[in-house]
């Protein structure tokens, strides 16, 4: 029906010869061309709770902003914004290969 109600990331092994890890997430908020709002599947392999991932777009005449922010607690913090921090950047990289443009700004924020 056109309706985004979740989706599944795969991150890279962190080491050669390590294993792989896919991600749930479950939608709760998704408007086209505005944004979504996903939080993660509970049980996950890096152990987040309360999290949020938030999306947004926004359009000018002659480009268009994306924004993505993490928020969740979990036993392994450094861990985890490192694991984000290089997934995110991988995924600026090939947006910027596919579509053009460039990265404004990539920040890994503990509070």
């Amino acid at each position: 029906g056109g309706a985004c109600t979740e989706y599944v990331c795969h991150f890279k092994p962190q080491e050669e010869g390590g294993v792989s890890i896919s991600h749930r997430e479950i939608m709760r908020w998704y408007e086209p061309r505005r944004g979504f709002a996903s939080v993660a599947e509970e049980g996950n392999a890096f152990g987040l709770t309360n999290s949020l991932t938030l999306v947004t777009l926004e359009s000018s005449s002659d480009a268009t902003s994306l924004r993505w922010d993490q928020y969740y607690d979990a036993h392994d913090l450094d861990m985890n914004r490192a694991v984000f921090d290089d997934a995110l950047a991988d995924i600026g990289k090939n947006l910027v290969h596919r579509f053009g443009g460039q990265v404004l700004e990539r920040s890994v924020d503990g509070r």
